[in-house]
């Protein structure tokens, strides 16, 4: 097989190998930025929903470790614990370690609906990708959103979906599948997406536990960033401690 080759302005040769994977970054790089640019405009395009807020309405944190707390005191540094302190109704954090969309399709209707949920935040799909004893497809993972999704009152509830990722993480989605999930969840549904819970977090080490998960520092952050999607919702039904 022959080996070409191309000269830079120094004269020094660039193998063709080195050629194509430039090439890749570079068609990443620009998918990766067509992508926020589109994924910015599509947060912008729903509004929260006014419900009825009852004497036993909640709020339920839905998801994996990341939801849980994992890498810092559960009770008090989770973001759904740091979520409570600006909130009027109880805060339940239904984050379990290891949990993918299958698991979450089983407890549902136990550890979410029946609270009588006024939000959900879904945070799921991490370990379904890359936990390899409980992988589910990219079809089977968008099925299991769909049945959760279905069983829903959305005249009573606001949800949302948490992405597990964000752009600085392209690699977790390297060809925007679970985007793709997402976007087409957000337009079936009436949900809002939390596309960058992990700003300013993400690959500080000050901030994280491990490779993939925030220590307190870190959950303090991504619960700010989730707020400020949240707040609106809050702000219009008075969720909010004056």
């Amino acid at each position: 097989m022959k080996k070409y080759f191309i000269l830079n302005k120094k004269g020094k040769s660039l193998s063709g190998k080195y050629i194509f994977f430039s090439a890749i970054f570079f068609c990443l790089s620009l998918f990766s930025c067509s992508s926020t640019v589109e994924l910015e405009i599509a947060e912008k395009e729903k509004d929260p929903v006014k419900v009825e807020i009852t004497s036993d309405s909640t709020i339920v944190c839905f998801g994996d470790s990341l939801t849980h707390g994992h890498g810092a005191d559960i009770e008090t540094e989770s973001w759904p614990a740091l979520l409570q302190k600006r909130i009027n109704i109880p805060v339940i954090n239904a984050g379990i370690d290891d949990n993918t969309t299958e698991d979450a399709v089983k407890r549902f209707n136990e550890d979410v609906l029946s609270h009588n949920p006024a939000m959900i935040i879904f945070d799921f799909g991490g370990n379904d990708k890359f936990l390899m004893n409980k992988h589910q497809t990219n079809k089977e993972i968008e099925e299991n959103f769909r049945t959760m999704l279905d069983k829903i009152d959305y005249s009573k509830t606001q949800v949302y979906i948490m992405r597990f990722f964000n752009d600085e993480m392209r690699f977790f989605d390297l060809w925007g599948n679970f985007d793709r999930i997402l976007k087409r969840l957000e337009k079936d549904y009436n949900v809002i997406i939390i596309w960058d819970a992990w700003k300013n977090a993400w690959g500080k080490s000050d901030c994280k536990a491990d490779m993939t998960h925030c220590n307190a520092k870190g959950y303090e952050v991504m619960e700010q960033n989730i707020f400020e999607v949240i707040e609106p919702f809050l702000i219009k039904n008075n969720l909010l401690i004056e």
